[in-house]
């Protein structure tokens, strides 16, 4: 790569494609993290491929977006939660004499000794598991940094015990355990190698009608709105905020609160609540703010969804083709637009199940791939035409966590010790691991050919030795 600007970035895409013989009009999707460089609206990545390739589709990758959100909506929240669970976490890495020390606690306790957890700026939401382990070893905590004061009551000790002594605070954990799992459950789902992209605005939806039911009052909510009209509802109005009794922060955090109410101070109760609220809103503005989904666009994704295409709601295929004008120079329109509805025919029995229910719940990949694999009498292809539409939009990622995980195994594979692997050596590393994941090499069953080759060689290997 030149540089990391967006000329250098698009250059070395357009090599990697001209070395492997890929036109770019063959190009129809990209999906990125938010940065600049890759998604901004003027001499971006996507803005000069767009130039080139008008039908481009340009997907911001969902997961990057959701921890943004959270990321933003958790600075509304006490700061020092999170330094207690980096000062926890610090606390106990690389000191194994401490590790051991808690694990009396731990056994007094009966509770599982697992490691303390720190948060990664670079792991999507991971403050989520470093959260749930401090709650899972917080009365082992407790009892550890009360002798560790007495023993030495340094300000590190004094501040980890204080918090952990403010019920408050295990209140807030209680509730940021509850709020990140949602959106650590968007995340995970959209994280899948199968083909999402399609339900992503059910998805959006659902998340948004999920935090708003919790602090918005139920007359200003309509549940069964389209994400478009989910958007528009102005969370900053306080007059349509729940009062503190009926926020809904989660069912531990909510227990502890109510034992509260009766011992704290009001004002702390309602402090507490405030910081609540004041996620809440944050969360819900920036789902608002950067979900901006294209409804055309996400319009002619269903045609990927079963229970659009059992049912035939989309009556043509026509769209797909108007939003992609290459697809007419892939394949015959009208036979594809045939073979779209002769689709809603096939009978039950070809999928394996015995409802049509099923069927149209059925994972969207597993569905056309029973479809696009059906042959004729004659051992073609019956929907030859369909499959290049559908591959189309199947091919479409929802995240680029793909490359992440690409980035991760590199971590892995060329460490300290070995810096100096060539981009060679990589690239056959990599599709080894790969290779290895789709394929069982230990039940690998050599055929003819290959034996054959086998015995030419040692044939050949035998001669050589005796010559000399």
């Amino acid at each position: 790569m030149i540089d990391g600007t967006a000329k250098g970035i698009l250059q070395t895409i357009k090599g990697s494609f001209s070395k492997h013989e890929v036109p770019l009009d063959h190009v129809f999707g990209l999906t990125s993290d938010t940065t600049n460089v890759m998604m901004g609206k003027h001499n971006s990545v996507q803005a000069l491929l767009k130039t080139e390739i008008p039908h481009l589709v340009v997907i911001e990758c969902s997961c990057h977006l959701i921890h943004l959100a959270t990321s933003y909506a958790s600075r509304k929240l006490p700061k020092n939660l999170e330094d207690l669970c980096r000062n926890i976490s610090a606390y106990f890495h690389m000191s194994p004499k401490r590790t051991e020390a808690l694990k009396q606690f731990q056994d007094f306790l009966k509770i599982d000794q697992h490691k303390l957890l720190s948060a990664a700026n670079t792991r999507w939401l991971s403050l989520q598991a470093c959260v749930d382990r401090i709650l899972e070893q917080y009365d082992a905590l407790k009892l550890f940094f009360t002798g560790a004061v007495f023993e030495d009551p340094s300000n590190t000790n004094d501040s980890i015990l204080n918090s952990l002594n403010n019920p408050f605070n295990k209140a807030l954990l209680h509730f940021m355990s509850y709020v990140f799992s949602i959106t650590n459950d968007f995340n995970t789902f959209f994280q899948t190698k199968s083909p999402q992209l399609f339900i992503l605005p059910v998805m959006v939806r659902k998340m948004l009608n999920t935090f708003l039911c919790n602090f918005v009052k139920k007359e200003h909510l309509n549940l069964s709105s389209d994400l478009k009209s989910l958007k528009q509802i102005d969370v900053t109005k306080t007059e349509i905020h729940l009062n503190n009794d009926h926020i809904y922060v989660g069912m531990e955090a909510h227990a502890i609160l109510e034992d509260l109410k009766t011992k704290a101070p009001i004002e702390e109760v309602n402090k507490f609540y405030a910081s609540c609220r004041e996620f809440y809103v944050e969360i819900v503005l920036q789902i608002q703010k950067r979900f901006d989904l294209n409804e055309k666009l996400f319009d002619i994704l269903k045609y990927v969804d079963p229970k659009i295409a059992r049912n035939l709601e989309k009556q043509s295929v026509k769209d797909v083709f108007d939003k992609f004008n290459f697809l007419t120079t892939k394949c015959n329109m009208q036979k594809a637009d045939n073979e779209w509805r002769n689709q809603a025919l096939i009978d039950l029995k070809h999928f394996g199940v015995e409802s049509e229910e099923e069927l149209k719940n059925m994972p969207a990949d597993i569905y056309w791939n029973k479809v696009l694999s059906m042959k004729d009498y004659h051992g073609n292809f019956i929907y030859e035409n369909l499959e290049v539409v559908i591959s189309v939009l199947l091919a479409v990622p929802s995240s680029n966590t793909e490359v992440e995980r690409l980035f991760s195994i590199l971590k892995n594979v060329k460490t300290d010790k070995r810096n100096r692997l060539s981009n060679e050596t990589l690239n056959g590393l990599f599709h080894t691991k790969f290779g290895m994941q789709a394929n069982n090499c230990s039940i690998l069953e050599p055929n003819s050919a290959m034996i054959s080759a086998a015995k030419y060689y040692k044939s050949n290997d035998s001669a050589s030795k005796s010559s000399v």
